[in-house]
């Protein structure tokens, strides 16, 4: 026979039930329904920088007003500014992330926050416990003093990615120059893995086979994930120096704890002290497809007779100016976007960067493969697709850094999987996924290119030897552009059009020696060289047909712009460093939406839905990067429309103290709590009754 407190439990269980029947009915309904998310810093894995949301459009882009801002709390004083502007403490350079009605994002100190979208709040945050790279010895003249400081991370849209199979549960991934990897709870925060990736007493020069060289001790190595197989894809990287190390990639399978190495260390580059003159060689002739681009067309390196290969590849590097303890020349791989991974083929597709030393040759003869190029990789097998150099013997910086997008394109009434890809010599690519053969290039007409820089012809020996840009000059000069594709690309998959931003930031250039007489981070390039008079950077927004290559309009802004596009309900976003927001009608390329946001942009914004359902679109500003206050995250969501409403254009100034937000300990919350938090508090109230009915004695 029931008792009374099995009536009166079965009772609160009914109407608790009930009550959380019809509330989460209306609200999780309303988001499941709009439930868009933007889940990596370009929407990882293919990296569009698209969302297809159209409540934001080209009617209602006009009602888009600032729903909160978020002031980024300084870092403490512990922290150490390294790398310029980009590497300032209090900076914030991610796209923040937006999943289930929370936003993501990571300061470079080291601290990583989940904000409810709707109220722009805490939900939790977590500083990751970093080592100070700072007091390794294996860094050499990179060390600035043991009691400096820890040297803050240039994180940046590569190092933060999200996924929702791996080990069953949500979980962000981070990557940092210490070479560790973590993996945390995107509910709680809480640390779910933790490992080094790469031992750091084994960098040290001569302890990885091959390596003669140091590894980047302050930038994030960028990385790439598998949800499918549960894989891992890892890259060291460079810093620009003659000092670079020999570069390479692992594969790890992170489904088990703690994570177990698959494959690697596979090498970007030859051994630095000269002893295989032949690797390059037998690098072309085991991939599928490899190419060489001569600013005209693509050399396919696989149809060259064998002497020909000889001739073009043989000894390529040279011996990297190998002193018996030291290397004067290496590489790593692409930073500043995610990198494309097709889940279906198991193929990871990433960019290399540039040479170190950026400027001077005189130790790398030769094209120097694989710097500065696209390439596939095998996740399962560790083993090189296909390889595409974009420039041979790279005598400007002009790597292949951020984002690598893999599209769905048409071309000749036949759909294909494409790589889409622009480096920052100015070039921007379309390449056949499974082999890497291109299908077109696009040569900006709007940048202007100076006399030394145009691009090498690697069946030229004496090219492929040349030391440096304007040689045998040893007077400064200019160079343009040094940058031609800084940011992130994007694609529209529904009106197939690719939006590019093309640069002009021409640099008074001193060439300066590199070799054993000289301090081993030189970059071969005096920086502090004064320029005769200022000239003026500006960049073109391009759309273009994927199936074609060729421009549909253009768009003229008046300096360079940094992360570029967000593409969305017909629109495209444009974040620029004076500070406004630009919407642009996707079609035709003309401004039909502006606002003033009160400091610089210089990363493109995320959109998605919040807990409520409401597309929130959210953008990080300021920043001392160029001069600005601490960074801070505005929110944005579409207000009731005006009454009277008939502006094409909108300009507000905002004020930076409308949220404040204080720092606390990681507290995080249940999904079915976020979307109900009335329901949260009904559930506490059955675990309250169950607790009360457990302490009571028994009835007599």
């Amino acid at each position: 026979m029931p008792t009374k407190v099995g009536k009166f439990f079965g009772t609160l269980l009914l109407l608790t039930l009930l009550l959380i029947s019809s509330f989460l009915t209306v609200k999780v309904t309303a988001a499941a329904n709009s439930n868009y998310q933007w889940n990596g810093d370009s929407n990882f894995p293919y990296n569009y920088n698209y969302s297809p949301q159209n409540a934001i459009n080209t009617q209602t882009v006009q009602n888009l007003q600032v729903k909160w801002i978020f002031p980024v709390p300084p870092s403490p004083s512990k922290y150490l500014a390294t790398g310029g502007g980009f590497g300032a403490p209090n900076a914030v350079i991610v796209t923040p992330l937006i999943i289930n009605g929370l936003g993501y994002f990571l300061t470079n100190y080291f601290r990583v926050y989940a904000l409810d979208i709707a109220k722009g709040t805490t939900i939790w945050s977590r500083d990751l416990p970093i080592l100070n790279v700072n007091s390794s010895e294996f860094f050499g003249n990179f060390i600035l003093s043991p009691k400096a400081g820890i040297p803050v991370g240039h994180f940046h849209n590569d190092n933060m990615l999200y996924t929702e199979k791996i080990l069953g549960q949500p979980l962000l991934w981070i990557t940092a120059q210490d070479y560790q990897v973590f993996a945390i709870n995107a509910l709680t925060g809480d640390i779910v893995q933790q490992f080094q990736w790469l031992d750091l007493g084994s960098l040290k020069p001569g302890s990885i086979p091959g390596n003669y060289g140091v590894f980047d001790p302050f930038s994030p190595p960028n990385f790439a994930f598998d949800e499918t197989r549960g894989i891992m894809v890892i890259g060291t990287n460079n810093g620009d120096c003659q000092c670079e190390a020999r570069g390479f990639l692992e594969g790890w399978n992170v489904n088990v704890r703690p994570p177990v190495r698959l494959w690697g260390p596979t090498f970007l580059i030859p051994p630095q002290d000269g002893s295989d003159p032949s690797w390059v060689i037998n690098s072309v002739n085991s991939m599928v497809g490899a190419y060489i681009f001569d600013g005209r067309a693509a050399i396919d390196l696989k149809t060259l007779s064998a002497q020909q290969q000889h001739d073009i590849l043989y000894g390529d590097w040279g011996n990297f100016g190998f002193n018996g303890t030291r290397s004067y020349a290496g590489q790593g791989v692409s930073w500043g976007g995610p990198w494309a991974v097709d889940q279906q083929t198991g193929i990871t597709y990433f960019g290399t960067a540039n040479v170190g030393s950026d400027w001077n040759a005189t130790y790398r003869p030769g094209p120097n493969l694989w710097s500065n190029s696209i390439m596939a990789i095998d996740e399962t097998t560790g083993k090189f697709v296909w390889g595409f150099q974009s420039t041979a013997h790279d005598l400007w910086d002009v790597d292949c850094s951020w984002n690598v997008m893999l599209a769905n394109v048409t071309i000749g009434g036949q759909t294909q999987k494409a790589i889409i890809k622009g480096c920052k010599n100015g070039y921007l690519y379309e390449l056949n996924a499974a082999t890497g053969k291109m299908l077109w290039f696009f040569d900006a007409p709007s940048i202007k290119r100076t006399l030394n820089n145009h691009l090498l012809d690697p069946m030229n020996k004496a090219q492929m030897t040349k030391p440096w840009f304007n040689y045998p000059s040893t007077k400064p000069d200019w160079a343009n552009p040094n940058s031609g594709y800084e940011s992130d690309i994007g694609f529209d998959p529904v009106t197939n059009l690719v939006f590019a931003d093309a640069w002009n930031n021409p640099g008074w250039f001193v060439i300066t020696n590199v070799g054993p007489k000289t301090q081993y981070n030189s970059l071969g390039l005096n920086l502090g060289a004064v320029p005769p008079f200022q000239q003026k950077n500006n960049s073109t927004l391009y759309a273009l047909d994927a199936s074609t290559g060729k421009p549909v309009w253009s768009h003229f802004f008046p300096f360079n712009i940094r992360g570029t596009v967000t593409i969305s309900g017909g629109l495209v976003f444009v974040s620029t460093p004076d500070g406004i927001l630009n919407g642009l009608d996707e079609k035709t390329g003309q401004t039909v939406y502006t606002k003033f946001l009160g400091n610089q942009l210089i990363i493109q914004p995320s959109i998605g839905s919040d807990a409520n359902g409401e597309i929130t679109m959210v953008q990080t500003f300021g920043g001392p990067q160029f001069g600005g206050a601490t960074s801070s995250i505005v929110a944005l969501s579409l207000a009731a429309p005006a009454a009277a409403a008939t502006q094409t254009a909108t300009t507000t100034a905002i004020q930076t103290s409308t949220v404040i937000s204080t720092v606390s300990a990681p507290s995080g919350i249940d999904p079915t709590t976020f979307y109900s938090l009335a329901a949260v508090t009904v559930i506490f109230v059955i675990a309250t009754g169950i607790l009360a009915v457990r302490r009571r004695k028994p009835v007599s």
